[in-house]
């Protein structure tokens, strides 16, 4: 399963096998196609609370009691996912999420408790493995430290990557380091981005801006060809097997980064960028 995960994401902690899901577990993610393996474990974790809710049910057992069992089992569940998943540490290096779920589960654990009703054997075999797994994970798991984790969005630094430009020299990222960047994906066929091509120029060429455009998923010898036509002089790269576009999330282009001179990401802009939007992000910056 980890083998579905985005590529240079990193992990949210000390855990090999954990990884970050963007949204809420029912969500796709952003720039893959199919499950992330964070709804696998969602998905085989609620179908097994169901299969033990329908035995119980099957063994003539009351549907509050049932209920009860369920969402015993429910919150250690979702408290153990949230291991898997990136959030900032609210208190105590857990999440306000798992936080929530231990308060559910103590809740449900006084109501059980109260009513004096034992646990079935499954039930309390389950519920001791997941207090088990649960304590491990607490202990194991370390800081989620933003700064270790990318995700292309504000807040978080910049990827480094490396493509070939239009003479196929590879240029990286990191060569940049300590300047403000404009990063654009576009692509030849995509009419807004022609549209704001020449704002992007005029950009560079008064302000002094480093503007990188990131063409997706199309051969060199095109995109040299309609960039000569049109006699742009910012840097291009091309992603032809659109490995960038997947890491940055840019699944509709135009998309439009401002990385400010620590390489951290700012802005982000989806859709045609006009020259007044380019300067006062680039203001906001600290671009000269």
């Amino acid at each position: 399963m980890g083998s579905l995960a985005l590529p240079g994401v990193g992990t949210p902690t000390n855990v090999p096998w954990a990884m970050i899901l963007k949204g809420g577990s029912g969500m796709s993610l952003l720039g893959t196609a199919g499950l992330h393996p964070i709804q696998l474990y969602f998905f085989a974790g609620y179908l097994t609370l169901a299969f033990m809710a329908a035995y119980l049910l099957g063994k003539r057992r009351h549907p509050g009691e049932v209920a009860l069992t369920f969402f015993l089992l429910l919150f250690p569940l979702r408290f153990i996912l949230g291991f898997f998943t990136y959030s900032a540490s609210f208190w105590g290096g857990l999440t306000w999420t798992q936080w929530a779920d231990l308060g559910g589960f103590i809740v449900t654990l006084g109501l059980f408790l109260w009513q004096k009703k034992p646990l079935s054997r499954a039930a309390t075999g389950s519920l001791t493995l997941l207090l088990l797994v649960g304590i491990f994970l607490f202990l194991s798991a370390g800081v989620r430290a933003q700064a270790h984790v990318f995700l292309p969005l504000p807040g978080f630094p910049a990827a480094n990557f490396t493509l070939p430009n239009l003479q196929g020299q590879e240029e990286s990222l990191d060569q940049w380091k300590g300047q403000p960047l404009v990063i654009n994906f576009w692509a030849t066929w995509c009419p807004p981005c022609q549209r704001e091509m020449p704002a992007l120029e005029a950009f560079q060429k008064e302000t002094g801006a480093r503007v990188v455009g990131v063409d997706v998923q199309e051969h060199p010898r095109k995109v040299q060809d309609f960039v000569q036509a049109r006699g742009f002089t910012y840097t291009f790269l091309v992603d032809e097997k659109g490995d960038v576009s997947l890491l940055y999330w840019a699944r509709s282009i135009p998309t439009t980064f401002i990385v400010d001179g620590q390489g951290i990401i700012r802005y982000v802009h989806q859709g045609e960028i006009t020259y007044p939007e380019l300067l006062k992000y680039w203001e906001a910056v600290g671009g000269r």
